[in-house]
C-alpha cells in the first residue's frame, strides 16, 4: 500500500502537441529539496506551477535569469507550494512531484509536464542526484531465424523473473458543469462543483484509491476538516467520494472561501491498494469510496 499526500488550491471571487520545441529542463533532488531548470524560450510567455499561477506565494514562483527559470521546492514541506508526496509504506521509498506549465506568447496550447524527485534512485553515497530530460525512441527489431529453424518444445526454465508495480501519478482536479476549472477562472461561494482524483493510465490498471482524510485552508491560520477516516464530515458541503471502476474517484461539494483569503486550500491523503481500496462504513449509513460502488450505494 501507498500513501499520497496531495493538495489542490481553488480561487475563489495537459499536455499538448505544438509546434514548438519540447521542455527542456533539469532537475535537481536533494532530501529536503526540489530544484528545476527550465529553459525560458523566446517564444514563452509565462511559466509557473499547476494550479499556482496566480497564487502569491514568492517561493512558488520561479528565479528568472535571462533564459532561465529556476524553481525551488521544499521537500520538508510540501504544502507550501503543493507538492505531491507518494511513500511506499512497505519499502519506505519516498517520490515527490508537481507540474510546471509553460504558456507561448502565440495561439499555442499551453503545455504542461512532469518533474519528480524520486528518493530510491538517490545514490548510497550522496545526498542528492540530478534527473535531465532526454528523448526516448522506439526502434523495432526482428531477429533473422533460417529458414529451417525450429524452436524447442521443451524449454526449462531455471531463474525468477520479478515485475515491479509503477509508481502511481495522482492528479486532482475541478471542474463546474463539466468543464474543468483553469488557474484563470474564479468561482463564487456556493457554486455547486466536482472534486475528481485519479491515477494516470499506467498506474490505474494496477491499483485503487481511497481518500482517507482531508482539511481545509484559507493558507494562512484558519484550517477546518472535510473528511475524517475516509468518511465526509458535513455531506452537504463536501459529499464523499463515489466511483465506478476503483481508480477513478469524484465528490460533490459547494465553493466556499474563508473571510480573509480568496484562495481555499485542500489538504488530502490517499490511500492506493492493489487492485481496489475497501470501501468504509460512515455513520450516515453511506459508504466513504474504497472500491467499485452499485449504483445503490452511491450518495446522493
Amino acid at each position: 500500500m501507498r500513501g499520497l499526500g496531495w493538495v489542490f488550491v481553488l480561487v475563489l471571487g495537459g499536455v499538448v502537441a505544438n509546434k514548438h520545441k519540447g521542455p527542456h529542463y533539469k532537475v535537481h533532488c536533494t532530501k529536503d529539496n526540489l530544484r528545476v531548470d527550465v529553459v525560458k524560450h523566446e517564444d514563452v510567455s509565462d511559466i509557473y506551477l499547476q494550479h499556482l499561477k496566480d497564487y502569491p506565494d514568492p517561493a512558488c514562483k520561479p528565479e528568472v535569469v535571462h533564459n532561465r527559470a529556476t524553481f525551488n521546492l521544499k521537500l520538508n514541506n510540501i504544502y507550501e507550494c503543493m507538492v505531491t508526496k507518494v511513500l511506499n509504506k512497505n519499502t519506505g521509498r519516498t517520490v515527490y512531484y508537481h507540474r510546471v506549465v509553460m504558456e507561448y506568447k502565440d495561439t499555442t496550447p499551453k503545455q504542461a509536464f512532469l518533474v519528480k524527485c524520486d528518493m530510491g534512485l538517490t545514490p548510497t553515497n550522496a545526498s542528492s542526484y540530478d534527473s535531465e530530460v532526454s528523448e526516448i525512441s522506439l526502434v523495432k527489431r526482428q531477429a533473422d531465424f533460417p529458414v529451417n529453424f525450429i524452436e524447442d518444445s521443451d524449454i526449462e526454465i531455471t531463474s525468477e523473473v520479478t515485475g515491479t508495480a509503477p509508481i502511481p501519478v495522482l492528479n486532482v482536479g475541478v471542474r463546474q458543469d463539466g468543464t474543468l476549472i483553469d488557474d484563470e477562472l474564479n468561482v463564487k461561494p456556493g457554486t455547486p462543483l466536482n472534486m475528481e482524483v485519479y491515477l494516470d493510465s499506467e498506474s490505474s490498471e494496477v491499483y485503487g484509491l481511497m481518500v482517507t482524510g482531508m482539511e481545509v485552508t484559507d493558507t494562512r491560520e484558519q484550517t477546518e476538516p472535510i473528511l475524517v477516516n475516509g468518511c465526509s464530515v458535513d455531506p452537504y458541503l463536501f459529499e464523499n467520494f463515489v466511483t465506478n471502476d476503483g481508480d477513478y474517484l469524484k465528490a460533490k461539494f459547494r465553493a466556499f472561501k474563508f473571510p480573509e483569503s480568496s484562495f481555499v486550500l485542500f489538504k488530502g491523503t490517499v490511500n492506493v491498494c492493489l487492485d481496489t481500496c475497501s470501501p468504509v462504513q460512515c455513520s450516515n449509513g453511506q459508504r466513504g469510496f474504497g472500491k467499485k460502488a452499485e449504483i445503490s450505494d452511491r450518495c446522493s
